[in-house]
């Protein structure tokens, strides 16, 4: 559990692991409740982030070495 902190609210997150992986995320703002689904990739690393109604709020694309890429770079050819 991670608890966040801002100045008028707080934030919990709760992470959701099924056999070592990360899953979910129930996220509790204040009075609301979310759930996030988290897409993995080969490596483990989070690149979709969706939400209950399985649209994409999230995603993030990494280069050979790791390195986060842009959105531009990746639809960009070059």
């Amino acid at each position: 559990m991670q608890i966040l902190f801002t100045s008028s609210t707080t934030r919990h997150l709760d992470y959701i692991y099924a056999e070592g992986q990360i899953v979910a995320v129930h996220v509790k703002n204040g009075m609301t409740d979310s759930l996030y689904y988290v897409m993995t990739d080969h490596l483990g690393s989070w690149n979709k982030v969706m939400d209950e109604d399985k649209n994409i709020v999230q995603q993030t694309h990494f280069d050979p070495w790791g390195n986060r890429m842009s959105y531009t770079a990746w639809n960009t050819p070059q």
